[in-house]
């Protein structure tokens, strides 16, 4: 099923500042002439907050989970910077278990193989996911604006266009992006021979001191591929323990 591990990479990797730009009360009340404009200005600020944090100079810990048609799988892994790409990544767990030596190398293969790939970045795209022309306030609060947004995800091809829909939630206090939800509003064939019925992508993100970096993904998602095989997958990807590296050449011990 290599080709469905394709499809749902490319759905989650289609989807890791400095200074707080907070949004107060008043500028969006709905008397307010100029609220589409500070709406935008707003989520703008955010999504650089998001680009400019140094993704690069953290090390952290990503906990898998993939439930793909009933296979359920899970890994702990650890990313450290450095400037060999060999020694970024390490496996401590698999399925609950110490992994073999053989499943390391494996593994380390992997992890060199994509950052190879054109889409080897650790950062999401929230600038061409999000397309702020689209912004529209649903709800305010206190502390958060949610706002709902047309979806530009251009790896899920021409059909998914007009059928995707994204809603975010930005905190109004610390001005950056608490989550961005992605959901389908009609089935969509992101390749050959494959149909989305239901697709659900969720975004958390967490500020640590000045940096935004990703918090957690979730995937769900059910469609069906080559026509008969089901596609029935949730995957979950929590990121924690992480620590900024101010030389990431000290780190890969050069």
């Amino acid at each position: 099923m290599k080709s469905k591990k394709a499809l749902a990479f490319g759905v989650l990797v289609s989807i890791y500042s400095f200074g707080v730009v907070k949004v107060t009360e008043a500028s969006l009340e709905d008397n307010s002439p100029n609220k589409q404009s500070v709406l935008v200005s707003s989520v703008k600020a955010a999504i650089e907050r998001y680009e400019q944090t140094p993704k690069e100079n953290w090390a952290f810990q990503v906990s898998r989970y993939e439930n793909e048609e009933g296979q359920i799988s899970s890994s702990i892994e650890h990313y450290t910077p450095n400037v060999d790409v060999s020694k970024q990544w390490t496996l401590t767990q698999i399925n609950g278990e110490a992994p073999t030596p053989q499943q390391i190398n494996n593994f380390v293969k992997s992890k060199v193989k994509d950052q190879k790939r054109s889409d080897k970045s650790l950062s999401i795209e929230l600038r061409k996911l999000i397309k702020l022309d689209s912004l529209t306030l649903i709800k305010e609060s206190e502390n958060i604006l949610d706002i709902n947004f047309n979806v530009q995800l251009d790896r899920l091809g021409s059909d998914a266009k007009d059928k995707l829909q994204g809603r975010l939630t930005l905190n109004k206090q610390y001005g950056f992006i608490e989550s961005i939800v992605i959901t389908n509003k009609a089935e969509f064939s992101p390749m050959f021979s494959a149909t989305i019925r239901d697709l659900e992508l969720t975004i958390m993100f967490v500020q640590i001191n000045d940096a935004i970096l990703l918090h957690q993904q979730n995937l769900n998602m059910k469609g069906t591929f080559a026509f008969f095989s089901e596609i029935d997958e949730v995957s979950r990807d929590v990121f924690s323990n992480y620590r900024f590296v101010s030389d990431v050449k000290l780190a890969g011990g050069k």
